[in-house]
């Protein structure tokens, strides 16, 4: 279309300029001159219409390719926060199963399920954990889980009154809770002990069980048992 527009501006001035050439001759010549500027005119016109058409079908097959990659990025997105609920849900759902087996004295599978939603938890985004407050949840099934199995002699018992306060430690691992029995606790929630802790309680258990699965082995970096 350009190139069009730069053709017929230049047998535009062609024409003017063989106009020109004819004044004082006979006015058939001049007639004919000035037809042929006039047909001139009417292709510059005519050129510069199908340039400005073609600008505008340019302008619309960009507006069109923003708009599809606009809708590219947005179902990207969507897809990607489709996957990231998925994945949250499955932690959340560990952890509900965890809950329901310790609650059903199943303490052996609740560590095992809580073990998973830990496993689960690094396969996330780590900007997900605050946001969903997900390591939180995770951290309480494992401890949970934990010191319901372990009985450990320094285990720390509920207070016998109300919880007046409860502080956190600077680096988040211990929680502090004082009662009206004039008692402090200490509660354990360092997220790498906990995790340290289920391996070390299980591993007895995923090194020599033959119904043991892979998945639950790979956990704690046992090796698959050999055939």
């Amino acid at each position: 279309a350009e190139e069009n527009v730069v053709l017929a501006n230049r047998d535009l001035a062609a024409a003017r300029v063989n106009l020109e050439a004819v004044q004082g001759q006979s006015q058939e010549q001049v007639a004919a001159a000035q037809a042929k500027v006039t047909e001139a005119e009417q292709r510059v016109q005519g050129a510069e219409q199908q340039r400005q058409l073609a600008i505008q079908d340019v302008e619309k097959a960009r507006t069109e390719a923003n708009i599809a990659r606009q809708e590219g990025d947005a179902a990207r997105q969507e897809a990607v926060r489709s996957g990231l609920a998925m994945r949250v849900g499955e932690i959340k759902l560990s952890i509900s199963e965890a809950r329901a087996a310790f609650l059903d004295d199943k303490k052996f599978d609740a560590l095992l399920q809580a073990m998973k939603a830990r496993q689960q938890l690094e396969i996330l985004d780590k900007n997900i954990w605050a946001e969903e407050d997900i390591k939180t949840r995770v951290t309480l099934a494992l401890r949970e889980a934990i010191y319901g199995n372990l009985q450990e002699r320094n285990r720390l018992e509920n207070h016998n009154s109300s919880v007046r306060s409860v502080a956190f430690s600077p680096d988040g691992k211990t929680i502090a809770s004082a009662s009206s029995d004039q008692t402090v606790k200490l509660w354990n929630l360092d997220f790498d002990d906990l995790t340290a802790r289920s391996c070390n309680w299980l591993r007895d258990y995923l090194t020599h069980n033959p119904n043991a699965r892979p998945e639950d082995r790979q956990m704690c970096g046992i090796p698959p048992r050999q055939p």
